[in-house]
């Protein structure tokens, strides 16, 4: 489901105007993402709990010799985990 697909939702189930509904959503992501950078953890009420995750970072070698050469720089992600009531509905 795209961006555009959850506005028209949203916009037929609440009798809102698209501009307005675009403006929460692209607000309800800002949120969630300042959560993240700041404390590592968001929650989207109703839907899931959001949890920044940085791996290791990774040792590079040369398959031929065994050399190691560098390491890559850590990778981050975020951890979605859907609340009960997400699963239960589906």
């Amino acid at each position: 489901m795209s961006k555009i697909d959850i506005v028209r939702r949203i916009t037929g189930k609440s009798g809102e105007k698209k501009a307005v509904v675009a403006r929460v959503l692209q607000a309800l992501t800002e949120v969630v993402a300042e959560g993240l950078v700041s404390t590592g953890k968001a929650q989207i009420p109703g839907v899931a709990h959001l949890t920044k995750v940085t791996r290791a970072p990774r040792i590079r070698r040369n398959p031929r010799t065994g050399e190691v050469f560098g390491l890559t720089d850590p990778k981050v992600s975020v951890k979605f985990k859907p609340l009960k009531s997400l699963t239960d509905t589906l």
